[in-house]
């Protein structure tokens, strides 16, 4: 092949590629990416993370790290809804067999601290009655 034929046969499948990628460049999803990145480089810019960001991005890829901010943003804003949504603690209620004493508590205090103090934790825990 001559090097007129090469250069033409070149030529060709740059015309080519040029045209693929107008085509990609009028895609919604390359837009949506475009913008994500863009949005991405100006938080990371604002931390001084950019270099961490673009590489992230590069090596995973924009839809993985899009998918992991999303869901983590969601996440964050699940918890604030969820606020005060904690479960009470349930209340124990000791019994001292040596003086048949009863403590009904939700957390060790008071006379259960000193019953921790003087007979150990492992054994104050074995007198919980349900």
């Amino acid at each position: 092949m001559s090097k007129y034929q090469e250069y033409k046969n070149l030529e060709q499948k740059l015309a080519a590629a040029l045209k693929e990628l107008d085509t990609l460049k009028e895609d919604e999803d390359v837009k949506a990416t475009q913008a994500f990145i863009v949005k991405l480089k100006e938080m990371a810019g604002d931390i001084s993370c950019a270099d961490f960001m673009a590489a992230t991005i590069e090596v995973f890829g924009p839809s993985p790290v899009k998918s992991a901010c999303n869901s983590l943003f969601s996440k964050v804003e699940d918890s604030k809804r969820a606020t005060g949504t904690r479960q009470p603690r349930e209340e124990k209620r000791y019994v001292n067999p040596y003086t048949k004493e009863e403590v009904v508590c939700k957390k060790a205090k008071g006379l259960v601290l000193e019953w921790i103090k003087e007979y150990g934790k492992d054994v104050v825990e074995g007198w919980v009655q349900k």
